[in-house]
This record gives C-alpha cells, sequence and structure tokens, in this order.
C-alpha cells in the first residue's frame, strides 16, 4: 500500500511540474509598450509645428497685438510666395474670413518658438502667450488661440503671473491682462519694426 501510494504521490508531483511548465510555455509574454516619442527639447509642441500669426490688430501703424495659432507649413516662405508662408492651422479658427474652415493660410509671421523659464521674463519682453491665470494643461495649450503680447509687469512673478499689455482697438484704450507663466512662449523671431499688413 505504501509503494501504491508513493507511486501516486510522484505521479501527481510529475504530473503537477508538467502543468506548471505547460502553463507557463502558454502564458503570454511580457510585452513592453514603447514609450512615447520625445517631444522636442521638452516642448509640448510635436516637431513640425509652429506658431504662425495669422490675425492681426494694429492701430496707428504699429502692431497693437495679434492671433495666433498652431499651424504646420505646407509651403515654405520664398521670393516666389512674397515671404509668405503657407501654412495649415491645426485647431479650427473662428471668422477666418476667405477660408471658414481653417484648412490653409499665408503669412509672413511663423514664429519658432520654445516654453517660457520664469528667470529669463523681462519687462518689456514680447511674448506668445494665452491669456489665463490659470495654468493651463498640455492638450490645452496644443489646441489654444495665442496672442502676441508685451510684457508690462513681473509685480507678480512669485504667483508664477505676469502682467502683458496691448492696445484694445474696440475700447480705444491700452489694456493689461495677467497670464500664467507656463502659458508662455519664448519667440525666437518677432515681427520686423517695418512689417506690413
Amino acid at each position: 500500500m505504501k509503494k501504491r501510494m508513493t507511486i501516486t504521490l510522484t505521479f501527481l508531483a510529475v504530473i503537477a511540474m508538467l502543468l506548471v511548465i505547460a502553463g507557463c510555455a502558454g502564458a503570454p509574454k511580457t510585452i513592453q509598450a514603447e514609450k512615447p516619442s520625445p517631444v522636442k527639447d521638452g516642448d509640448y509642441f510635436p516637431e513640425g509645428v509652429y506658431l504662425a500669426a495669422l490675425q492681426f490688430v494694429s492701430w496707428e501703424d504699429r502692431i497693437t497685438t495679434a492671433k495666433v495659432y498652431p499651424v504646420t507649413i505646407l509651403a515654405e516662405a520664398s521670393e516666389n510666395t512674397k515671404h509668405q508662408a503657407e501654412v495649415k492651422p491645426v485647431i479650427p479658427i473662428a471668422g477666418a474670413g476667405e477660408d471658414p474652415d481653417g484648412s490653409w493660410k499665408w503669412t509672413q509671421f511663423v514664429f519658432t518658438s520654445r516654453p517660457a523659464v520664469q528667470d529669463e521674463l523681462e519687462t518689456g519682453m514680447w511674448i506668445l502667450c494665452v491669456n489665463l491665470e490659470r495654468p493651463m494643461e498640455t492638450e490645452e495649450l496644443k489646441n489654444a488661440e495665442w496672442a502676441y503680447r508685451q510684457i508690462s509687469s513681473l509685480d507678480e512673478l512669485h504667483k508664477d503671473l505676469v502682467e502683458v499689455r496691448w492696445y484694445d482697438t474696440y475700447y480705444w484704450q491700452d489694456r493689461t491682462w495677467k497670464v500664467n507663466v507656463k502659458n508662455i512662449r519664448i519667440p525666437e523671431n518677432h515681427f520686423p519694426e517695418d512689417a506690413a499688413f
């Protein structure tokens, strides 16, 4: 009886071992998810997305502000295009006039820009920003309408707020607004002083 019990236990142990081995062989392999490709230099805009001024507000021959949108470039600016680039907005543009679906635009003002760092901000500096005091999430920033503004005060920089100014042609006066530092980009190129609109 003992011999039979030993054979039975040995048989069960072998079967259990075979089941474990078979179970491991049939288990799905762990697949490591691909990491998303890094954006350029820690930027939230993917490669090939720029900010372009497509709607301008000027007063007495000076730029007061411009509505700026994320775009991809369809055709680079050249002498043949009168120094204008053909761009495609990546978000819909309200009141786009001749192009209501926002599928294309021509502009001579395409900005290369990067997210701002608090220490580099100075009074008088021209920036690209979204006019909100609250810090925006990355996805919101990617799909926002931006503005070209001038920093007028850094008094609340300790709160991550910067005051910007522009000339409001609706109210016919200079206006100011507070913007969160996270909602600011530094343009690497600016409007030329002799820009024609």
